[in-house]
């Protein structure tokens, strides 16, 4: 109950912050004041900016950022820090879900946007607080995406090393004699193959 009231006061206040951004949409402030107070906002909260990205498809927070330092408007009506920290945080969420792990080539994709994010948040440093703050929180996304990928790699590896080494082990009862004459295995593999047979003597 109390995690679904809290929902339902974080929807209403999504729902207040939208109602503001329409109300200064709507205003005649000057460009510059109008462009920092949305982006202030709609970047005050991720649910915000999720909400206001769904309103105004064509107008992504993002890109309003974009266009605040491109119009000059910084100048006049400098955005907060934080703003730009959710600005490059997006701009790598961006790179992340171009890059899927169930893809033949994931590794290289991987690495691609890896790269490509990097490039992208050079675009930021001058307005970030703490530039290598913010490329250590983007790179992690993808180191951790590839020690994943490669985790679910190794496990197939050894599950099918133990696979062979059971319907081995059912095939013969004979071959557990060889295994006390052996010297112990040099890899992991024959470690798996041993414990696999092992299992299907049971």
């Amino acid at each position: 109950m109390r995690a679904f009231l809290d929902k339902r006061a974080r929807s209403g206040e999504t729902a207040q912050r939208l109602t503001e951004i329409d109300q200064i949409e709507a205003s005649n402030d000057a460009p510059g004041l109008k462009s920092r107070k949305i982006i202030e906002i709609a970047y005050s909260d991720w649910d915000v900016a999720e909400a206001a990205d769904a309103k105004y498809p064509g107008h992504l927070t993002l890109d309003r950022v974009g266009e605040h330092v491109q119009s000059g408007y910084q100048a006049s009506d400098p955005l907060s820090p934080g703003v730009f920290d959710k600005a490059a945080e997006a701009t790598c969420i961006i790179r992340v879900k171009q890059v899927s792990e169930g893809s033949p080539s994931f590794v290289d994709e991987n690495l691609t946007a890896y790269h490509n994010a990097r490039n992208d948040l050079e675009a930021w440093r001058p307005y970030l607080a703490d530039y290598d703050r913010a490329w250590r929180s983007c790179a992690y996304r993808f180191q951790f995406m590839q020690a994943r990928y490669e985790k679910k790699l190794e496990k197939g590896k050894t599950v099918t090393m133990r696979d062979v080494g059971e319907k081995v082990g059912k095939a013969s009862s004979e071959i557990g004699k060889w295994w006390s004459e052996l010297t112990k295995p040099v890899t992991d593999a024959v470690d798996e193959f041993k414990a696999g047979y092992q299992s299907g003597q049971n």
